[in-house]
Order: C-alpha cells, then sequence, then structure tokens
C-alpha cells in the first residue's frame, strides 16, 4: 500500500536520545498504552502511559540537568537492553525528598520488551543507597 509504512521498531539510542530530550511526552510516546515501567529499587510499579508520563514529568523537574549515557547494550529481537550512567542536579523534588541541589552519578541497567513497535514493560535496576548517600540522605 502506498504511503504505510511498517511500525518503526524502538532501538536504545532513540530511547537515550528521548530521556535525554527531557520531553516527558516524547519518551512516553514510546510505550504502549498498557505499559508497565518500574525502577526495581523503588517498588510499586507504574502501569499506563500517563502514569509513566507523569512520573517523568517530576523526574525532569527534580532533574533540570538529567543526562544519560549507555554503554554496553543488546538488542534482540523483542527485547532491549543497556547499562547507562545517568549524572544530574537534585534541584527539586524527588520521592518525597526537597532538593538538596547536590550532583548525583547512578549506574544502572535498563530492560525492555517492546510489542507492536512500542515498550510493553521496562525495568530499571540501580542502587537506591548510593542515590540515598549522593543526596545526603542515606
Amino acid at each position: 500500500m502506498s504511503g504505510t509504512t511498517a511500525p518503526h521498531h524502538v532501538t536504545i539510542d532513540d530511547l537515550v536520545s528521548a530521556w535525554n530530550s527531557h520531553d516527558p511526552a516524547r519518551l512516553a510516546a514510546y510505550f504502549a498504552p498498557d505499559a508497565t515501567f518500574e525502577e526495581v529499587p523503588l517498588g510499586n510499579p507504574l502501569h499506563g502511559q500517563a502514569a509513566i508520563q507523569a512520573m517523568l514529568t517530576g523526574l525532569f523537574a527534580a532533574f533540570p540537568d538529567f543526562v544519560m549515557t549507555a554503554g554496553n547494550r543488546a538488542e534482540h529481537g523483542d527485547c532491549l537492553a543497556w547499562e547507562w550512567i545517568i549524572t544530574g542536579t537534585h534541584q527539586a523534588e524527588f520521592n518525597g525528598i526537597p532538593a538538596t541541589n547536590r550532583p548525583v552519578k547512578m549506574r544502572g541497567v535498563s530492560w525492555c520488551c517492546l510489542r507492536g513497535g512500542k515498550i510493553a514493560e521496562q525495568r530499571e535496576y540501580w542502587d537506591l543507597a548510593t542515590l540515598l548517600k549522593q543526596l545526603g540522605v542515606g
């Protein structure tokens, strides 16, 4: 059919670029409407694109200079995984912690399962104790 294209297969580079755009709507658009997003150290998975976008809005407000740098990566079929380093400065409330104006540098891993060209599940693995220590609250 003329004028139609196959669904774009999301890549790690697409996602890292979207994280670094600080645009919650752009990043949330990569998720399926019924997607699940879980930051494993925090528990309490988010369900649905709207909840994910709301979380991203708060994250980018808390760390307006957020930068994700991708390291080792694996893309196989509908699964994506990559190591990352995130840096930023805590400038607004984040998970109940008032702004500390402290810099953070976190290492972690993201894992995604795609369905129909969108993220159906994403899990983030990182060390909560390291983050709390850098924020001066742990």
